[in-house]
């Protein structure tokens, strides 16, 4: 697989077809009015799917959950994608966005990021890039 190293990213620019990349993404200091609302988190996971290219088949599926005094409270949010899934988790009361991304086939990391931490109004993010294998390795030619 090639990677571009920019500004600390990597965005995926070739998929190798024997792995899968999986964006583990955490968001810090979010905008306390996004991470709260349901609309706004289901417009972001359309918009996010259609930037990175890829197809919802089921969702997004949202609910806001706890009690709004609560540490739990928050809004949780998924699309099954063709290509795999989208997800996120957020708390109000810390402002903070969990996001994971898992696809089958690759995607701009770079880009998605940018996104989803322009529209949360994140003041800083920690990621961690996975690159699954297909086990096709692993069987005997």
């Amino acid at each position: 697989m090639n990677h571009s190293k920019n500004d600390g990213f990597t965005s995926i620019i070739e998929h190798s077809p024997m792995e899968f990349p999986h964006l583990i993404l955490n968001l810090y200091a979010c905008d306390e009015t996004a991470i709260n609302n349901e609309e706004y988190i289901s417009s972001l996971i359309i918009d996010l799917s259609s930037l990175i290219n890829m197809n919802i088949i089921s969702g997004p599926h949202i609910l806001s959950y706890g009690d709004p005094s609560s540490k739990d409270h928050g809004v949780t949010g998924f699309a099954i994608i063709a290509e795999s899934h989208i997800s996120v988790h957020t708390f109000t009361l810390c402002r903070c966005a969990y996001f994971d991304i898992f696809s089958c086939k690759g995607f701009d990391i770079e880009k998605a990021i940018l996104f989803i931490s322009a529209r949360l109004k994140s003041k800083r993010f920690s990621k961690q890039l996975i690159h699954r294998r297909t086990g096709a390795e692993l069987q005997n030619p």
